[in-house]
C-alpha cells in the first residue's frame, strides 16, 4: 500500500478570477452543507445558487483579496485586506 502522507502533489496558487465563482460556489455549498447536516443545523445557504451569487460577489469586488488553489481541483478561499 503507497505511504501517501509523504506524497507531493503539485498545487498552483493564483488570484481568484470570475470563471472560479461556479466551482468554489459548489465546493462552499457541499462544505457548509455537509457541516450543518452533521450537526442537525439549518443549511447556510438554501441551494447553490445562493452562494454562487455570494462567492461571485466576494470574487469580484474591490478590495478582497482572492486565492485560489487546487491540483486539478479549484479550491478557493476570500480574505480580508
Amino acid at each position: 500500500m503507497a505511504n501517501i502522507q509523504n506524497a507531493q502533489i503539485p498545487v498552483a496558487l493564483r488570484a481568484g478570477r470570475p470563471t472560479d465563482s461556479s466551482a468554489c460556489s459548489r465546493i462552499c455549498f457541499e462544505a457548509f452543507e455537509r457541516i450543518a447536516r452533521q450537526h442537525n443545523f439549518p443549511p447556510d445557504f438554501p441551494s447553490v445558487d445562493v452562494a454562487t451569487g455570494l462567492i461571485h460577489d466576494a470574487v469580484v469586488a474591490p478590495g478582497l483579496l482572492q486565492r485560489c488553489c487546487g491540483n486539478g481541483r479549484r479550491n478557493c478561499r476570500q480574505q480580508l485586506p
